[in-house]
């Protein structure tokens, strides 16, 4: 089967009633929601680093482009070209048509329309935050700061015009939580302290050659058959705003747009053609290849900023607040800006597995940024070293406020108040082993001595130097299993964590000489993975003791030792994992659990085709779009839902750990399928399944398949 992208075009005709109908794109930092309405078309503006004073992860601005006579009206058609990473609109008869696009090379969104009759367009910067914002207190999207007792108004964006055919829009933070936060968690003495809000700059400018600025939020056109419109996007942190105005004009003038469209179409290319998964053969087939196909989209459009995609809406996140009265505010988001690490990961093991590993350094970049404050933390909660970040946390490393709790009191200062959180410490193995798994996947020169070695040291040696050992075994206590067990012993993700990062980096050619004793101590003092009867036969348990019995989330800590860890698989202690999957006490088959990927490590292919199918099939009821999962546990467009789907979709094609490679290891009898994808040791497997026979296409991989 070709590989064509046309198959996942999203085509809509007629007009979108709100930002919910809205259709995405993006280059990787800049992305926005486009939709074509009775005013015109609109464009919602993001960024992945546009941090407010309250640490909100705001939208760039709104941006409503109108015509004369008006093209697009109730028999426009909308046509998402995938493959190529933009947006069609067509008038109903065919004479009128734009081109819109986020420029994969540049930091520019280009918006080309073109008729057989004269019109004129106005494009206008609706600044929908044009006064100061108190934030409510119990405002989800401010989760950061929920409830704390401290006033930081949101400062309102200025509108201003540059030059005659530019018009400029921007938000500058001029006062910042930052500091607030460093001392309400008893960090006030860190020798890093350094405030990335403050004087955070961000925003927009529209510029064309073909039309005038009216005021300092509109350009206007004369009647043309052909306009383009350019609109630039900066953040920057910077002591005086003529500094980011100075630098949005040498952006503008150093844009060169002669062959931009060609050069974003091979971009576009290039991503398709490194990996792709493709199924056919049927209606349901079919809903997964686009359910599969249209996630990485997402990914791809939001993947290369300088932080990670948000699990909880990504940069497309598109539904106003609910608390706001008279206007539209699109900076709302549930459970706001922090990362969850547990939800985060997920988009990433799909990138990972997939081969877009360029998406996966700004995750890693964030979390190695923050082993300062980290090794800081440990030393100052208890007096030893490693790293502690916290499950809920800021890119600037500190516990969300409303987790580590505002009254503190006579409170120590290790002490967290929110017990979800409070002993989850496993994060960071995890993030090792993805590290590791990074590694084997994509060697690169530099990364192990750059990522891999420090960060797994750090991790390690907090484990180490944080829990005492009884009888020779390390005792693991006080601990979490996840979010679930809220106090036990030993609990299977950390075992599983610490036992296979050691074991792994044990395999690598060069970790420094403390590391590796790390690693040889640790195994020698780490107890057994926890097993036990379950139902009359033998399963993995979450835990080794547990002190607390009630039940807290919807979480089954014990499948951890399958995936991430790959202790337990089907050629690993395979009656033992498929035990645990088949007794687990939870079965959740959307947003972020994870039983697809479980069941496709397993090699269950009926199981996870089911669960794919039924995550690929249901969007949220409000949206258009159907990548626009959600909202979920989380909110939409949920980024765990597709990914969860999608990485047990590669799984279920390939899989190389082990020394071996298995083809279609959980493919569902039946389903044609092809696929690119990574192997473990570095290069490709190219290969297809139709009516049952399976054709190696290409493998440039060292392990013969």
């Amino acid at each position: 089967m070709e590989n064509r992208m046309e198959r996942y075009d999203f085509v809509h005709k007629g007009l979108m009633k709100a930002s919910t109908e809205s259709i995405p794109i993006g280059n990787g930092d800049l992305g926005a929601n486009v939709w074509v309405c009775e005013n015109g078309i609109m464009l919602l503006l993001s960024k992945t680093d546009n941090w407010s004073e309250q640490y909100r992860l705001l939208k760039t601005g709104l941006v409503r482009l109108s015509f004369s006579p008006s093209p697009f009206g109730a028999d426009a058609v909308t046509r998402l070209r995938t493959g190529e990473g933009c947006l069609e609109i067509t008038s109903g008869d065919g004479k009128a048509k734009a081109l819109i696009y986020t420029d994969a090379s540049y930091p520019v969104y280009r918006a080309e329309f073109t008729s057989d009759e004269d019109f004129t367009v106005t494009a206008e910067a609706v600044n929908y935050r044009s006064e100061p914002k108190k934030v409510n207190r119990s405002d989800e999207s401010a989760y950061f700061m929920n409830y704390c007792d401290v006033d930081l108004d949101e400062s309102a964006d200025v509108n201003y015009i540059e030059n005659k055919s530019t018009v400029v829009q921007y938000h500058r933070n001029g006062c910042s939580c930052y500091d607030y936060s460093l001392i309400l968690q008893g960090l006030e003495s860190f020798p890093g302290r350094r405030d990335p809000l403050i004087n955070l700059t961000f925003g927009f400018a529209m510029n064309s050659e073909r039309m005038t600025a009216a005021n300092e939020r509109t350009l206007t056109s004369q009647p043309e058959k052909s306009i383009c419109i350019n609109i630039f996007s900066l953040t920057k942190q910077c002591a005086e705003v003529e500094k980011w105005k100075y630098d949005m004009l040498k952006l503008i003038g150093g844009y060169r747009p002669e062959d931009a469209f060609e050069k974003h179409r091979a971009y576009w290319k290039s991503e398709w053609e490194r990996s792709y998964v493709h199924l056919w053969g049927g209606e349901e087939a079919e809903t997964i290849s686009r359910g599969c196909n249209l996630q990485r989209y997402m990914n791809l459009c939001a993947g290369r900023g300088a932080f990670p995609i948000k699990f909880n809406g990504s940069i497309f996140a598109m539904e106003p607040s609910k608390y706001t009265d008279g206007y539209d505010d699109y900076d709302y988001r549930l459970w706001g800006a922090p990362y969850w690490f547990q939800n985060t990961r997920l988009i990433y093991w799909h990138m990972l597995y997939s081969g877009d590993f360029e998406t996966v350094l700004p995750f890693f970049k964030m979390y190695l940024d923050m082993l300062p404050i980290a090794e800081y933390r440990s030393r100052e909660y208890f007096g030893h070293g490693g790293a502690l970040i916290p499950e809920t946390v800021s890119f600037f490393g500190l516990y969300a406020n409303s987790n580590y709790g505002k009254r503190r009191d006579d409170l120590h200062k290790s002490a967290v108040d929110n017990e979800y959180i409070r002993w989850y410490y496993q994060g960071t193995l995890e993030l090792a082993f993805m590290m590791l798994q990074y590694s084997r996947f994509n060697p690169t020169p530099g990364f192990n001595e750059e990522y891999l070695y420090p960060f797994s040291e750090s991790a390690l040696r907090f484990f180490r130097l944080h829990f005492k050992t009884l009888d020779g075994r390390l005792l693991i206590k006080p601990t979490s299993a996840l979010e679930t067990w809220q106090d036990c012993v030993n609990d299977t993700p950390t075992v599983s964590g610490i036992k296979a990062v050691c074991e792994g980096l044990f395999e690598e050619s060069m970790p420094p000489e403390s590391l590796k004793t790390l690693c040889g101590d640790l195994l020698s003092i780490l107890p057994d993975v926890p097993v036990h009867e379950k139902k009359g036969v033998a399963c993995v348990a979450p835990f080794g003791a547990n002190l607390d019995p009630k039940r807290r989330n919807a979480e089954n800590p014990e499948l951890y030792a399958v995936f991430p860890y790959l202790l337990y698989t089907a050629d690993k202690n395979a009656e033992i994992a498929l035990n645990t999957y088949k007794t687990r006490d939870v079965v959740r088959l959307q947003g972020w659990a994870q039983d697809a990927i479980q069941a496709a490590l397993l090699g269950l292919g009926d199981d996870v085709y089911e669960i794919v199918l039924d995550r690929f099939s249901k969007i949220n009821p409000k949206c258009i779009f159907p990548a626009f999962w959600g909202p979920n546990y989380d909110w939409t467009p949920d980024q765990d839902h597709g990914s969860v789907a999608a990485a047990a979709l590669v799984l279920a094609l390939l899989q190389s750990d082990g020394g071996k490679v298995k083809l279609f290891p959980a493919l569902k009898n039946g389903v044609n399928a092809a696929f690119r994808l990574p192997v473990r040791g570095g290069g490709y497997i190219e290969c297809k399944r139709e009516d049952g026979v399976v054709t190696v296409i290409s493998n440039t991989s060292a392990i013969g398949v």
